[in-house]
């Protein structure tokens, strides 16, 4: 039995002292909140133009925004070039 709360212990341990496993809650909260806004803006753009709005097409969009910024671009850099690739993909559709 003390072998077992042994083992349970390390890998508490283990895991909580391990960044990888160690993401705070703050960082996913704040990743769900940008992308919140950032689908809500696409989706609000895409209906002033007229366009069918797809979620999949959202999370595209915000998946491109987040590259960008992972990628050290300036949040004005990465929204535009965002917006001209998703008008890109549009306009293949």
């Amino acid at each position: 039995m003390k072998f077992f709360k042994l083992l349970f212990l390390a890998l508490a341990w283990y895991l909580i002292l391990n960044p990888k496993f160690n993401r705070s809650y703050a960082d996913i909260s704040t990743n769900s909140i940008i992308r919140m806004f950032c689908v809500e803006n696409v989706k609000s753009e895409m209906l002033k133009a007229d366009l069918k709005y797809e979620e999949s097409f959202g999370k595209e969009v915000f998946n491109c925004y987040l590259n960008k910024i992972s990628n050290n671009r300036s949040l004005e850099d990465s929204i535009a070039e965002c917006k001209i690739e998703s008008k890109n993909n549009i306009n293949l559709q």
